[in-house]
């Protein structure tokens, strides 16, 4: 098991709960290397449409990392942009993504730098440790 790995299943407190919803492993381990590169997150997962809109509601994270070949994600990405959660997608489709209301977007090829410069245009360019 990765280092990211352990992160996205211990979760790493201090800045804030960042939720990465998708059931894709691979996603789960770019967003937690991510995550880790950026800065000290409490990492959430959710798996599917009602775990996602439950973590939002319930907790009102401070950044969602949305894989947008989940079934429901642009209801997730619906319910992030009311509630005014900045957000970013995982997908192949920039316009779809910035349509939905998305901060940023990562397409292929899929890597945590990308990622990482993603959250800095999501969180509007905050330091990172």
């Amino acid at each position: 098991m990765t280092a990211a790995h352990e992160v996205w299943r211990a979760g790493v407190a201090q800045l804030g709960d960042a939720v990465i919803v998708s059931a894709s492993k691979g996603v789960q381990t770019l967003a937690g290397a991510a995550l880790v590169a950026w800065g000290d997150t409490r990492v959430r997962g959710a798996f599917d449409r009602s775990q996602a809109l439950r973590m939002i509601t319930d907790r009102t994270p401070g950044l969602a990392i949305i894989d947008y070949e989940m079934p429901d994600a642009m209801v997730v990405a619906a319910a992030c942009y009311n509630a005014a959660i900045p957000f970013v997608t995982v997908n192949d489709d920039d316009a779809v993504a910035a349509s939905g209301g998305a901060k940023a977007c990562v397409s292929s090829p899929f890597n945590a730098a990308r990622l990482v410069d993603a959250l800095d245009i999501a969180m509007g360019a905050r330091v990172r440790r």
